[in-house]
């Protein structure tokens, strides 16, 4: 798999990275994000998550669901065929805590394996399969005006006939702080063993978030995260409610414009995310419903 055979350029476009190595290839799908409000702000949710997506942003914002919750999301990665779709169901566990289950998985289908003839001149030699899923479930408990959460990931991988199996372990806070302001915190760890004996640990993540609500119609949000052997990321949003239950949203996902709308009524949600990447155009579609 390695070696003289390459991957098609198609999965180097998808997952931002090169996969001559499975240790490098290990858990990007996790990067991309989840629920077409959050990217709709550039992913900057660790201080406002209050939807079962916290599950993937800041755990601890689950104490925030106020009854059973689904929430999906469907993306094709700049229309070149990775298929990425997530879905998560939430609610309260009692008054001062909640939990959430969920499954994300990114796939690709059958891609080409390139060679070089006799010539030199790359040709298709075979065809491989990929796929990343990853399971999740979380809980949140209230601590005074505060609170906390745990996440853990079930991670499943494969790139041709290798996989992996992985776990990850996601640790958030959240606190309201000084009002009209809230703080968020979550600090991501994962490793993932392949099937040829590698043993990839994920960069350890830690990122910061913080909210900031100068009028109840706009929101401001920043998160910042900081990342073992990586330069620091910034995720920028805002979002703007325009009459009560239709928004409008902004951000800078590291450095990418993104733009979003979303529609709120009593129980069911629906929003749209769309990032402007030198790749192309990623469109992102989430609905929610309250059971």
């Amino acid at each position: 798999m390695r070696g003289k055979a390459s991957v098609s350029l198609t999965v180097f476009l998808c997952v931002f990275i090169p996969l001559s190595g499975l240790a490098a290839h290990s858990g990007a799908f996790l990067r991309i994000g989840v629920g077409a409000r959050a990217l709709g702000m550039g992913g900057a949710f660790v201080a406002l998550a209050d939807d079962p997506t916290a599950l993937y942003w800041n755990p601890a914002g689950l104490v925030s669901l106020e009854s059973g919750e689904l929430a999906s999301m469907y993306t094709n990665q700049f229309g070149l065929g990775a298929h990425f779709s997530f879905l998560a169901f939430g609610q309260p566990w009692n008054e001062q805590s909640g939990w959430a289950i969920g499954i994300l998985n990114l796939s690709l289908g059958q891609i080409p394996i390139t060679g070089l003839d006799e010539n030199g001149r790359p040709i298709v030699t075979g065809y491989m399969g990929y796929s990343d899923t990853a399971l999740f479930l979380a809980y949140a408990q209230s601590l005074f005006r505060s609170s906390i959460g745990v996440t853990i990931k079930g991670i499943h991988q494969t790139l041709g006939e290798e996989s992996g199996l992985g776990l990850g372990i996601d640790f958030g806070a959240m606190t309201p702080f000084i009002k009209p302001f809230s703080l968020g915190m979550v600090l991501r760890t994962a490793f993932v063993n392949w099937s040829t004996g590698e043993k990839a640990f994920l960069p350890v993540q830690l990122i910061l978030g913080t909210a900031y609500r100068p009028f109840p119609n706009v929101t401001l949000a920043l998160d910042t995260g900081l990342q073992t052997g990586r330069r620091i990321e910034f995720h920028v949003g805002v979002e703007y409610r325009l009459f009560s239950p239709v928004a409008i949203r902004f951000g800078l996902d590291r450095g990418h414009l993104t733009v979003g709308a979303g529609i709120a009524m009593t129980n069911i949600r629906i929003d749209y995310a769309l990032m402007f990447h030198s790749l192309g155009l990623s469109h992102r579609f989430s609905f929610g419903i309250r059971l």
